[in-house]
């Protein structure tokens, strides 16, 4: 009889406090606040101490360079090269209806570059970071019939490439919104790095 009578105590308190926790619910409430406890003691040296894991650097990843360091740049950093497709007129085909379209001209041009301008030199400036270069960059696009900048190609010194001028004047371009003309134009930009 002494076992049943256990039993009916410990299945009470286990459904009193299943009964609790599901109307609290205590999981989902506020977390409890801990006092901050004020000690400038110094800790003491409790012996052995654990073997810290050194961390993997991810690949590509670059070291940071304080900010008012200056990054010195091998011949090799300022070797200019291209990056992107070749850059050059599709074949004309010969359209008998006589409703061809006309290339941009310069008025065109000047005002869509003139919209992306300052995205173009935030591009420049972040890639360039703290190195200290001159060089004239050059931004190739080949703009569709629809005004859209459909390839684009820059040749720049090789460390702006490698830190993503690149990538960054996809953005840029995207910018330009030229005028629908019903034709392909080559529109080359010049940017000049002091």
């Amino acid at each position: 009889m002494r076992g049943f009578w256990m039993g009916l105590l410990v299945g009470a308190l286990v459904g009193a406090g299943g009964t609790w926790a599901a109307l609290t619910k205590p999981w989902e409430g506020d977390e409890l606040a801990v006092p901050e406890v004020a000690d400038a003691a110094p800790v003491a040296d409790k012996g052995k101490r654990k073997k810290r894991r050194r961390r993997r650097r991810r690949k590509g990843a670059r070291e940071q360079v304080p900010i008012d360091e200056v990054v010195q740049l091998s011949a090799a950093d300022r070797q200019m090269i291209s990056k992107g497709p070749a850059i050059k007129l599709p074949p004309k085909s010969v359209d008998f209806a006589g409703e061809g379209g006309r290339p941009l001209d310069q008025s065109e041009i000047n005002a869509g570059v003139r919209r992306a301008s300052k995205s173009m030199i935030s591009c420049i400036a972040k890639a360039r970071g703290n190195a200290e270069m001159t060089a004239k960059i050059t931004l190739k696009m080949l703009v569709g019939p629809n005004g859209r900048v459909l390839k684009r190609q820059v040749r720049a010194p090789r460390y702006l490439i490698s830190n993503g001028l690149y990538q960054c004047t996809g953005s840029a371009a995207g910018r330009m919104g030229f005028p629908s003309t019903g034709a392909h134009t080559l529109v080359t930009v010049p940017f000049d790095l002091d």
